[in-house]
């Protein structure tokens, strides 16, 4: 079995959601625990958290692990397009989204996928925004669960296929 674990980045510290206030110390707890278990993580984030953390990059990046844009809006196409050029000044390319909401048929010229939070497709541990304060015990115990699991980020995954 492989496991692949998507972790959304939305929330500014303003939101009303509980944890929102707290969503970029609780990425670094959860990047510190991704080193120390070896763990590769795919995380997807918003235009509007990367307005508000614009070190989510370099800091996701740094450890290792992918980085792709969330689009959570209606209107795909406009919010993906705006995405795409504020990761392009954080000189990052996105290669796929993350999607909250209605996703579009097929993916847009300069996206080679589109991962949708419903239906979860199998096997994909997402962990929303605001990320949840035990969201390295939510992986363990995911992993646990399945002996022998491989973890391989999204992108990965559809690099083999």
């Amino acid at each position: 079995m492989t496991l692949s674990v998507r972790v959304d980045l939305n929330a500014c510290p303003w939101d009303d959601d509980p944890g929102a206030a707290d969503e970029a110390a609780r990425l670094l707890m959860l990047l510190d625990a991704a080193r120390a278990a070896g763990w590769k993580l795919h995380f997807f984030v918003s235009r509007r958290a990367l307005a508000c953390f614009r070190t989510y990059p370099d800091a996701i990046l740094g450890e290792g692990h992918h980085l792709d844009g969330l689009v959570s809006s209606d209107d795909f196409q406009a919010e993906w397009t705006a995405l795409r050029l504020a990761m392009l000044r954080e000189n990052h390319l996105v290669q796929g989204v993350g999607v909250l909401g209605p996703a579009p048929a097929e993916p847009p010229e300069g996206l080679a996928w589109v991962l949708p939070s419903s239906p979860a497709p199998p096997s994909v541990l997402h962990l929303t925004s605001p990320l949840a304060l035990n969201a390295a015990s939510l992986i363990a115990d995911e992993l646990a669960r399945h002996p022998g699991a491989k973890m391989r980020t999204w992108r990965e995954r559809m690099a083999s296929s």
